[in-house]
Protein backbone atom coordinates (compact mmCIF):
# COMPACT_ATOMS: atom_id res chain seq x y z
CA UNK A 1 0.00 0.00 0.00
CA UNK A 2 3.04 2.46 0.76
CA UNK A 3 4.47 2.03 -2.64
CA UNK A 4 0.68 2.56 -4.25
CA UNK A 5 -0.16 5.50 -2.47
CA UNK A 6 4.09 6.75 -3.23
CA UNK A 7 3.00 6.51 -7.01
CA UNK A 8 -0.30 7.88 -6.63
CA UNK A 9 1.12 10.89 -4.85
CA UNK A 10 4.44 10.87 -7.69
CA UNK A 11 1.83 10.95 -10.44
CA UNK A 12 -0.15 13.31 -9.22
CA UNK A 13 2.38 16.00 -8.48
CA UNK A 14 3.96 15.64 -12.09
CA UNK A 15 0.32 16.22 -13.16
CA UNK A 16 0.26 19.29 -11.02
CA UNK A 17 3.69 20.47 -12.58
CA UNK A 18 2.78 19.53 -16.37
CA UNK A 19 -1.02 21.68 -15.85
CA UNK A 20 1.06 24.22 -14.49
CA UNK A 21 4.05 24.90 -17.25
CA UNK A 22 1.94 23.89 -19.97
CA UNK A 23 -0.45 26.73 -19.32
CA UNK A 24 2.04 29.49 -18.58
CA UNK A 25 3.97 28.00 -21.72
CA UNK A 26 0.53 28.54 -24.09
CA UNK A 27 0.28 31.57 -22.48
CA UNK A 28 3.49 32.85 -22.76
CA UNK A 29 3.76 31.62 -26.80
CA UNK A 30 -0.02 34.00 -27.50
CA UNK A 31 1.76 36.74 -25.96
CA UNK A 32 4.99 36.36 -27.64
CA UNK A 33 4.36 35.51 -31.19
CA UNK A 34 1.03 37.37 -32.31
CA UNK A 35 1.93 39.61 -34.77
CA UNK A 36 0.08 42.65 -34.13
CA UNK A 37 -0.59 43.31 -37.95
CA UNK A 38 -2.98 39.99 -37.64
CA UNK A 39 -4.90 41.10 -34.26
CA UNK A 40 -7.62 43.72 -34.14
CA UNK A 41 -6.45 46.60 -32.13
CA UNK A 42 -5.17 47.68 -29.74
CA UNK A 43 -2.24 44.78 -29.30
CA UNK A 44 -0.65 44.45 -26.01
CA UNK A 45 1.43 41.71 -26.94
CA UNK A 46 4.74 41.23 -27.74
CA UNK A 47 4.69 41.39 -31.23
CA UNK A 48 7.46 38.67 -32.04
CA UNK A 49 5.97 36.88 -35.01
CA UNK A 50 8.67 34.11 -35.63
CA UNK A 51 8.04 30.70 -33.52
CA UNK A 52 10.75 29.02 -35.88
CA UNK A 53 13.03 31.17 -33.91
CA UNK A 54 11.55 30.95 -30.90
CA UNK A 55 11.78 26.84 -30.76
CA UNK A 56 15.15 26.41 -32.52
CA UNK A 57 16.39 28.64 -29.17
CA UNK A 58 14.49 26.86 -26.64
CA UNK A 59 15.93 23.32 -27.96
CA UNK A 60 19.59 24.95 -28.10
CA UNK A 61 19.24 26.14 -24.53
CA UNK A 62 17.70 22.56 -22.98
CA UNK A 63 20.23 21.48 -25.03
CA UNK A 64 23.22 22.70 -23.68
CA UNK A 65 21.69 22.85 -20.18
CA UNK A 66 21.61 19.13 -20.58
CA UNK A 67 25.03 18.85 -21.80
CA UNK A 68 26.26 20.60 -19.02
CA UNK A 69 24.27 18.03 -16.74
CA UNK A 70 25.79 15.09 -17.75
CA UNK A 71 29.32 16.66 -17.63
CA UNK A 72 29.44 18.17 -14.30
CA UNK A 73 26.78 16.13 -12.45
CA UNK A 74 26.43 12.46 -11.40
CA UNK A 75 22.73 12.65 -12.03
CA UNK A 76 22.16 10.77 -14.57
CA UNK A 77 24.95 9.22 -17.06
CA UNK A 78 25.15 10.39 -20.85
CA UNK A 79 23.16 8.72 -23.20
CA UNK A 80 24.37 5.77 -25.90
CA UNK A 81 22.26 4.33 -27.96
CA UNK A 82 22.70 1.99 -30.89
CA UNK A 83 23.11 3.25 -33.41
CA UNK A 84 19.91 1.75 -35.33
CA UNK A 85 17.71 2.78 -32.30
CA UNK A 86 18.86 6.24 -32.96
CA UNK A 87 18.25 6.49 -36.61
CA UNK A 88 15.27 4.62 -36.62
CA UNK A 89 13.11 5.99 -33.46
CA UNK A 90 15.44 8.75 -31.95
CA UNK A 91 15.96 10.82 -34.91
CA UNK A 92 11.94 10.32 -36.36
CA UNK A 93 11.22 11.03 -33.14
CA UNK A 94 13.06 14.25 -32.07
CA UNK A 95 11.80 15.39 -35.78
CA UNK A 96 8.28 14.67 -34.50
CA UNK A 97 8.93 16.61 -31.39
CA UNK A 98 10.61 20.39 -33.59
CA UNK A 99 7.44 20.08 -35.93
CA UNK A 100 4.94 19.61 -33.53
CA UNK A 101 6.44 22.60 -31.44
CA UNK A 102 6.73 24.60 -34.69
CA UNK A 103 3.37 24.38 -35.99
CA UNK A 104 1.41 24.66 -32.72
CA UNK A 105 3.63 27.91 -32.02
CA UNK A 106 2.85 29.12 -35.84
CA UNK A 107 -1.26 28.53 -35.01
CA UNK A 108 -0.56 31.61 -32.39
CA UNK A 109 0.17 33.76 -35.11
CA UNK A 110 -3.96 33.04 -36.17
CA UNK A 111 -5.56 31.93 -33.40
CA UNK A 112 -6.58 32.65 -29.53
CA UNK A 113 -5.04 30.53 -27.74
CA UNK A 114 -8.42 29.31 -25.67
CA UNK A 115 -9.23 27.79 -29.26
CA UNK A 116 -5.44 26.36 -29.70
CA UNK A 117 -6.01 24.34 -26.60
CA UNK A 118 -9.66 22.97 -27.66
CA UNK A 119 -8.03 22.08 -30.87
CA UNK A 120 -5.34 19.84 -29.08
CA UNK A 121 -7.99 18.29 -26.84
CA UNK A 122 -8.94 16.04 -30.23
CA UNK A 123 -5.40 14.40 -29.26
CA UNK A 124 -6.92 11.06 -27.80
CA UNK A 125 -8.64 9.72 -30.64
CA UNK A 126 -5.61 10.36 -32.77
CA UNK A 127 -2.81 9.16 -30.02
CA UNK A 128 -6.00 5.94 -29.86
CA UNK A 129 -5.05 5.18 -33.02
CA UNK A 130 -1.33 5.51 -33.42
CA UNK A 131 -0.98 3.42 -30.23
CA UNK A 132 -3.17 0.55 -31.72
CA UNK A 133 -1.21 0.52 -34.63
CA UNK A 134 2.11 0.04 -32.85
CA UNK A 135 0.63 -2.63 -30.56
CA UNK A 136 0.78 -0.52 -27.33
CA UNK A 137 -3.03 -0.13 -26.24
CA UNK A 138 -5.63 -3.18 -26.97
CA UNK A 139 -9.15 -1.72 -28.60
CA UNK A 140 -11.88 -2.07 -26.13
CA UNK A 141 -15.62 -0.79 -26.93
CA UNK A 142 -15.64 1.62 -23.94
CA UNK A 143 -12.32 3.27 -24.49
CA UNK A 144 -13.76 3.97 -27.92
CA UNK A 145 -16.42 5.75 -26.94
CA UNK A 146 -14.94 7.74 -24.35
CA UNK A 147 -12.23 8.99 -26.87
CA UNK A 148 -14.80 9.35 -29.65
CA UNK A 149 -16.79 11.75 -27.91
CA UNK A 150 -13.78 13.53 -26.64
CA UNK A 151 -12.98 14.32 -30.57
CA UNK A 152 -16.62 15.16 -31.50
CA UNK A 153 -16.10 18.32 -29.30
CA UNK A 154 -13.42 19.02 -31.43
CA UNK A 155 -16.31 19.78 -34.17
CA UNK A 156 -18.84 21.50 -31.46
CA UNK A 157 -15.99 23.93 -30.43
CA UNK A 158 -14.91 25.04 -33.98
CA UNK A 159 -18.45 25.84 -34.67
CA UNK A 160 -18.62 27.78 -31.52
CA UNK A 161 -15.12 29.39 -32.29
CA UNK A 162 -15.64 33.33 -32.40
CA UNK A 163 -12.56 34.13 -34.10
CA UNK A 164 -12.27 30.68 -36.56
CA UNK A 165 -9.21 31.29 -38.90
CA UNK A 166 -8.88 28.25 -41.38
CA UNK A 167 -4.81 28.75 -41.76
CA UNK A 168 -4.24 28.69 -38.34
CA UNK A 169 -6.94 25.65 -37.82
CA UNK A 170 -5.41 23.80 -40.31
CA UNK A 171 -1.45 24.41 -38.55
CA UNK A 172 -3.13 23.11 -35.28
CA UNK A 173 -4.71 20.16 -36.36
CA UNK A 174 -1.71 18.82 -38.28
CA UNK A 175 0.40 19.58 -35.07
CA UNK A 176 -2.15 17.56 -32.98
CA UNK A 177 -1.76 14.38 -35.56
CA UNK A 178 2.46 14.63 -35.53
CA UNK A 179 2.17 15.33 -31.67
CA UNK A 180 -0.14 12.17 -31.22
CA UNK A 181 2.64 9.97 -33.02
CA UNK A 182 5.03 11.97 -31.10
CA UNK A 183 3.56 10.84 -27.30
CA UNK A 184 3.38 7.17 -29.07
CA UNK A 185 7.22 7.73 -29.83
CA UNK A 186 8.23 8.77 -26.51
CA UNK A 187 6.33 5.73 -24.71
CA UNK A 188 8.10 3.33 -27.32
CA UNK A 189 11.22 4.89 -25.99
CA UNK A 190 10.51 5.50 -22.24
CA UNK A 191 9.00 2.15 -21.50
CA UNK A 192 10.52 -0.03 -24.06
CA UNK A 193 8.07 -3.34 -24.91
CA UNK A 194 8.07 -6.74 -22.82
CA UNK A 195 9.76 -9.29 -24.68
CA UNK A 196 6.57 -10.88 -25.62
CA UNK A 197 5.76 -7.89 -27.89
CA UNK A 198 9.13 -7.59 -29.51
CA UNK A 199 8.65 -10.74 -32.40
CA UNK A 200 6.82 -8.02 -34.87
CA UNK A 201 8.85 -4.81 -33.89
CA UNK A 202 11.88 -7.00 -34.68
CA UNK A 203 10.62 -9.10 -37.98
CA UNK A 204 9.79 -5.19 -39.33
CA UNK A 205 12.95 -2.92 -38.29
CA UNK A 206 15.84 -5.41 -36.57
CA UNK A 207 15.45 -3.15 -33.32
CA UNK A 208 14.89 -4.12 -29.69
CA UNK A 209 13.94 -1.04 -27.38
CA UNK A 210 13.41 -3.61 -24.40
CA UNK A 211 15.45 -2.71 -21.50
CA UNK A 212 18.87 -1.76 -21.88
CA UNK A 213 17.90 0.42 -23.95
CA UNK A 214 15.33 2.31 -22.85
CA UNK A 215 16.52 5.91 -22.41
CA UNK A 216 15.56 7.68 -18.95
CA UNK A 217 13.89 11.04 -19.04
CA UNK A 218 16.60 13.45 -19.30
CA UNK A 219 18.99 11.53 -21.74
CA UNK A 220 15.85 10.96 -23.83
CA UNK A 221 15.65 14.94 -23.43
CA UNK A 222 18.91 15.46 -24.53
CA UNK A 223 19.28 13.50 -27.80
CA UNK A 224 15.39 15.10 -29.17
CA UNK A 225 16.32 18.68 -28.53
CA UNK A 226 19.77 18.30 -29.72
CA UNK A 227 18.58 16.76 -32.71
CA UNK A 228 15.62 19.38 -33.23
CA UNK A 229 18.14 22.35 -32.86
CA UNK A 230 19.89 21.05 -35.81
CA UNK A 231 16.71 20.33 -37.73
CA UNK A 232 15.19 24.00 -37.12
CA UNK A 233 18.15 26.57 -36.51
CA UNK A 234 19.00 27.24 -40.31
CA UNK A 235 14.73 27.23 -41.27
CA UNK A 236 14.47 29.64 -38.67
CA UNK A 237 17.41 32.25 -39.73
CA UNK A 238 16.18 32.22 -42.97
CA UNK A 239 12.54 32.81 -42.31
CA UNK A 240 13.88 35.95 -40.20
CA UNK A 241 16.51 37.32 -42.90
CA UNK A 242 13.04 36.57 -45.56
CA UNK A 243 10.68 38.11 -43.38
CA UNK A 244 12.64 41.00 -41.71
CA UNK A 245 12.26 44.06 -43.78
CA UNK A 246 8.74 43.59 -42.99
CA UNK A 247 8.94 43.37 -39.18
CA UNK A 248 8.47 46.98 -37.58
CA UNK A 249 9.30 48.39 -34.26
CA UNK A 250 9.64 51.49 -32.04
CA UNK A 251 13.32 51.09 -30.71
CA UNK A 252 15.10 48.35 -32.31
CA UNK A 253 18.09 47.85 -29.74
CA UNK A 254 16.04 47.77 -26.42
CA UNK A 255 13.22 45.70 -28.13
CA UNK A 256 15.97 42.79 -29.59
CA UNK A 257 17.61 42.92 -26.09
CA UNK A 258 14.58 42.27 -24.37
CA UNK A 259 13.17 39.94 -26.62
CA UNK A 260 16.18 37.40 -25.69
CA UNK A 261 15.63 37.79 -22.66
CA UNK A 262 12.13 36.85 -22.74
CA UNK A 263 13.02 34.04 -25.05
CA UNK A 264 15.54 32.91 -22.60
CA UNK A 265 12.26 32.98 -19.79
CA UNK A 266 10.83 30.98 -22.02
CA UNK A 267 13.37 28.50 -22.48
CA UNK A 268 13.15 27.96 -18.77
CA UNK A 269 9.88 27.25 -18.94
CA UNK A 270 10.35 25.01 -21.88
CA UNK A 271 13.08 22.59 -19.98
CA UNK A 272 10.77 22.39 -17.10
CA UNK A 273 7.75 21.32 -19.14
CA UNK A 274 9.55 19.07 -21.02
CA UNK A 275 10.45 17.37 -18.42
CA UNK A 276 7.37 17.36 -16.86
CA UNK A 277 6.13 15.65 -20.33
CA UNK A 278 8.17 13.05 -20.71
CA UNK A 279 7.85 12.09 -16.71
CA UNK A 280 3.73 11.96 -17.75
CA UNK A 281 4.63 9.49 -20.13
CA UNK A 282 7.24 7.55 -18.52
CA UNK A 283 5.06 7.28 -15.20
CA UNK A 284 1.05 6.22 -17.51
CA UNK A 285 1.09 5.86 -20.95
CA UNK A 286 0.82 8.43 -24.11
CA UNK A 287 -2.96 7.73 -24.09
CA UNK A 288 -3.66 8.61 -20.45
CA UNK A 289 -1.57 11.68 -20.74
CA UNK A 290 -3.89 13.12 -23.49
CA UNK A 291 -6.81 11.95 -21.96
CA UNK A 292 -5.34 13.90 -18.58
CA UNK A 293 -4.85 17.03 -20.92
CA UNK A 294 -8.22 17.30 -21.48
CA UNK A 295 -9.07 18.66 -18.14
CA UNK A 296 -6.18 21.32 -18.56
CA UNK A 297 -7.24 22.75 -21.22
CA UNK A 298 -10.52 23.77 -19.36
CA UNK A 299 -7.74 25.20 -17.07
CA UNK A 300 -5.75 27.04 -20.12
CA UNK A 301 -9.37 28.20 -21.92
CA UNK A 302 -10.13 29.55 -18.26
CA UNK A 303 -6.32 31.57 -18.10
CA UNK A 304 -6.68 32.81 -21.48
CA UNK A 305 -9.57 34.64 -21.14
CA UNK A 306 -8.11 36.23 -17.36
CA UNK A 307 -5.45 37.10 -19.76
CA UNK A 308 -6.31 37.99 -22.71
CA UNK A 309 -10.03 38.61 -22.52
CA UNK A 310 -10.25 36.48 -25.77
CA UNK A 311 -13.67 35.77 -26.93
CA UNK A 312 -15.93 32.55 -25.49
CA UNK A 313 -18.74 31.59 -26.81
CA UNK A 314 -21.54 29.59 -24.48
CA UNK A 315 -20.83 26.37 -26.50
CA UNK A 316 -17.51 26.64 -26.72
CA UNK A 317 -17.92 26.28 -22.52
CA UNK A 318 -20.98 23.61 -22.69
CA UNK A 319 -18.48 21.91 -25.27
CA UNK A 320 -14.83 22.04 -22.91
CA UNK A 321 -17.13 21.28 -20.07
CA UNK A 322 -18.25 17.87 -22.19
CA UNK A 323 -15.04 16.78 -22.65
CA UNK A 324 -13.72 17.33 -19.26
CA UNK A 325 -16.73 15.06 -18.05
CA UNK A 326 -15.91 12.57 -19.91
CA UNK A 327 -11.96 12.69 -19.88
CA UNK A 328 -12.27 11.90 -16.27
CA UNK A 329 -13.96 8.46 -16.98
Amino acid sequence: MDRIWKRVVTILSIILATFTTSSTMVIYNKWLLSDCQLEQAPCNKWNFPFPLLVTASHMGFISLSLGLVFRFTNWCEKPSVPKRLYYLFVVPYSILVALDITLSNSGFLYLEASFVEMIKSSMPASVLLFSVVFGLEVVSARLIIVVSLISVGLALSSYGEVNFQLTGFSLELIAVLIGSLRLVYAQYLLHGKDDDDLTTNQEMTGVSISSPHRLKTLQLLYYQTSIAFSFLIIPALFSIISQYHKFQVPNETVYLISTCLIILSGAIIALALNICDLLMVSYTSALTCTVVGTIKTAVVVGASWLVFRNAVSYLNILDETERVGKGEQ
